[in-house]
């Protein structure tokens, strides 16, 4: 690997992440299960041998996350390894000689702008005769036509007088407009008696569905995996994308805001508590208790609440 540190370099990137696992009584093993690092990278780290890892990119966050897990200054070894990564870089670059390249002539340059100018003339010209095209056609209207307006035909004269072609009118205080009256207040009463019922019944389903909206409908319950004292947590979905991984401080907390599966990693499991809206519900395991994959689901977490 190119890229790395000389194995030379002493760093005491490895020297210090080993003597804070061996004073945790931790092995390579318990944290690469942990880390979901492999154990021969770990054991490079701490050897300091960055040639057996993968690249700098790599090499950059797993000093990282294995620091971060044994509580130490990630930035510190961080910014050693990169300081040494950069020193090495330079002493081993090797300077290639320039090629000389054909430079362009004056002339030429000159040409190639002039082309340049008139072809973006020749488009400035072709645009604007689309836009004129269009506003003519936007313009012009189709003509309209009127059309005649129908003859009047003057009424056919009558035969008949003018006093056997008009009806007889009744006067108004006439025996005819009684019965039409009775007839009007009967028609009348008997229309609004089912229509008033109709809309008494409309207005209670109404109500009765007004009432029924109104009823509240409990909120989702907020559940969460909260610590109590500082600690390192991991926590990753079903299909192993990592959602949390660092040192959690007293108080601090991750919310499970799907209905799914987690999986659940830390050093010290009686640390973390389970929160269900904002209420303690039970820890997650005993004091001192190491995880590696412990399987949680919002639902049961939730259940656990009632």
């Amino acid at each position: 690997m190119s890229e790395t540190v000389n194995d030379a370099l002493d760093l005491g990137i490895g020297a210090a992440l080993r003597d804070a696992r061996v004073a945790r009584n931790l092995s390579l093993a318990e944290i690469s299960a942990l880390l979901r690092i492999r154990e021969a990278h770990l054991e490079a780290i701490e050897l300091e041998d960055f040639e057996q890892l993968p690249g700098n990119v790599y090499a950059i966050g797993f000093i990282r996350t294995y620091a971060q897990y044994l509580e130490l200054n990630d930035g510190d070894l961080v910014m050693r390894f990169k300081a040494a990564s950069v020193d090495s870089g330079i002493a081993d670059m090797v300077f290639e000689e320039e090629e000389e390249t054909e430079q362009i002539s004056g002339a030429l340059k000159i040409s190639m702008l002039v082309v340049g100018a008139l072809v973006v003339y020749v488009l400035w010209l072709v645009a604007d005769a689309q836009d004129d095209e269009i506003t003519v056609s936007a313009v012009v209207r189709a003509p309209v036509v009127e059309e005649p307006a129908a003859p009047v035909l003057a009424p056919a004269q009558s035969d008949a007088t003018p006093s056997e072609a008009a009806p007889e009118v009744p006067d108004a205080g006439s025996p005819v407009d009684a019965p039409n009256q009775a007839v009007d207040q009967t028609v009348d009463r008997a229309v609004d008696q089912p229509v008033d019922q109709a809309v008494d019944q409309r207005v209670d389903q109404t109500a009765t569905a007004s009432v029924s909206q109104s009823v509240e409908v409990p909120a989702a319950s907020k559940v969460e995996i909260r610590a109590t004292r500082r600690t390192w947590m991991r926590l990753e979905n079903a299909q192993g994308r990592v959602l949390f991984s660092s040192v959690i401080d007293e108080g601090e907390g991750f919310e499970l805001p799907d209905d799914m599966n987690y999986i659940l990693a830390t050093r010290d499991a009686g640390a973390l508590t389970y929160f269900v809206n904002n209420q303690a519900v039970a820890p997650v395991g005993r004091r001192g208790q190491i995880l590696t994959n412990r399987n949680l689901k919002r639902a049961d977490i939730a259940a656990q609440a009632q």
